[in-house]
């Protein structure tokens, strides 16, 4: 009897080793779906796994990451729950709620997360630097300072790093801003400093997102400058059009009466009295040539005027 609950047991103790983890190697293929953005793929494939291997912890822990990917939240904080339920030690899976619920809004659930994620790994510099992005946003500027410190102890170079980051960030920001302004397009400069005004604000960096604002105002300013210019064009145009009309109804005046008609008169009645003054002022009339000269200019300005008019 003895010998065969000893034989149950190590059939249970080979059983639970053979079939516990998953293989590393489907592992592997899964992560390397989810670097490739094939998300669909790495889903399909660790569901299969997971129906397989029930008890390994990476298998949802890594479902939690792909629908984190996709943008499925409440699905990715399902998944890294049920994994920290099977493995309350798995840095990975408090990390990745914490992500989840910080996107989601839930500061105080990732602040705990967070937390827990650096009491397994005490070394983690990421999950420093994510209590100080949550505790920042918490407004607790005493908790956010001494995370950071702890990241700064870990990565020495953080703070310069960061630096040259936040010159590179105004650098390009101010650029693109400048190019849309000199370019002239005055909505898109707008817009875009608006953007970079509302992601500073919701960041907790109020005095970048004012400077930006600022700059959107400006874009404002050049935006009813240029209004301004288009209706003083428009009106300009409008007046000068006006000039060349009463210029031209002056001159269809003076030709009706060159050609001795009445306003009105039709393009037959127009090409008779024509043919009349041609004849009666052509310098070979009365023999005198280059007499009439100016009266034969004015005449056939006049048919001319008269008869393209409609």
């Amino acid at each position: 009897m003895k010998r065969f609950l000893i034989l149950i047991i190590c059939l249970s103790i080979t059983f639970g080793v053979s079939f516990a983890a998953a293989p590393a190697e489907e592992i592997s293929k899964a992560k390397a779906f989810i670097q490739q953005k094939e998300y669909r793929a790495a889903e399909t494939m660790l569901a299969a796994m997971w129906a397989e291997f029930p008890d390994d912890p990476q298998l949802p822990l890594l479902l939690g990451l792909v629908s984190e990917k996709r943008g499925l939240l409440e699905a990715a904080e399902d998944y890294y729950i049920q994994s920290i339920n099977m493995d309350v030690n798995l840095f990975d899976a408090h990390y990745g709620l914490g992500v989840v619920l910080f996107k989601a809004g839930e500061k105080q659930r990732a602040a705990k997360e967070f937390e827990s994620a650096v009491l397994i790994n005490p070394d983690s510099y990421d999950a420093y630097i994510k209590l100080n992005h949550v505790y920042s946003a918490l407004k607790d500027r005493e908790r956010a300072q001494y995370y950071l410190e702890k990241a700064k102890e870990i990565n020495p170079a953080y703070e310069k790093n960061l630096k040259i980051s936040s010159v590179l960030m105004w650098a390009t920001t101010i650029l693109l801003y400048g190019f849309f302004l000199l370019r002239k397009n005055y909505i898109v400069a707008a817009v875009f400093a608006l953007v970079t005004s509302v992601i500073f604000l919701i960041a907790g960096r109020h005095t970048n997102s004012v400077i930006y604002l600022g700059m959107a105002f400006i874009s404002g300013f050049f935006i009813y400058k240029k209004q301004l210019n288009v209706k003083s064009e428009s009106d300009n145009r409008k007046q000068s059009g006006q000039v060349v009309q009463k210029d031209l109804d002056e001159a269809v005046k003076k030709a009706y009466l060159i050609l001795g008609l009445k306003q009105g008169a039709t393009k037959h009645e127009i090409k008779n009295a024509y043919r009349k003054l041609a004849k009666k002022h052509h310098p070979d009339s009365n023999g005198n040539p280059g007499k009439n000269d100016e009266m034969i200019k004015a005449v056939n300005a006049a048919y001319s005027l008269l008869i393209k008019r409609p």
